[in-house]
């Protein structure tokens, strides 16, 4: 199960870094993968034909720059399980699939062991990662 405009609308205002992903010179130009609240999903790009710090949206053609598309309230970024594991940085420790307490059904559970025991759990491995970024940078605030 992917993130939801919900999860990500989550992740944004929390803090979670709204920034594109930029290829090494040469490769594939910047680009974010971004949910609107309507639940379409696109990728969002740069173009070598536009200005540079300029995005191009296929949905309607528009043209953005970053910071419009940060702070346009209907548009989160969609991270990777890797880009949400990242984040965590050091305080990512394991992920597992335990059983839930009915003993029948499983979760996905995203964990920091040391010091403060603190864990995410979902239904999918983003959405368990999702949460323990949560949980970790409300602690740290």
């Amino acid at each position: 199960m992917k993130l939801t405009y919900e999860d990500c609308k989550e992740l944004k205002d929390a803090g979670f870094p709204q920034d594109p992903t930029f290829q090494p010179e040469g490769m594939r130009p910047a680009y974010m993968q971004i949910i609107w609240n309507d639940g379409w999903e696109q990728v969002v790009t740069t173009r070598p034909d536009l200005e540079k710090g300029k995005f191009w949206r296929v949905r309607d053609e528009a043209v953005y720059t970053l910071d419009e598309l940060k702070a346009e309230s209907l548009v989160a970024k969609v991270p990777s399980l890797s880009e949400l594991i990242e984040e965590c940085g050091e305080e990512f420790d394991f992920m597992d699939r335990p059983w839930n307490e009915d003993g029948k059904s499983r979760r996905f559970r995203a964990v920091k062991r040391y010091g403060t025991w603190t864990e995410g759990n979902g239904s999918s491995p983003e959405q368990a990662v999702k949460n323990l970024w949560i949980a970790l940078n409300k602690t740290q605030v």
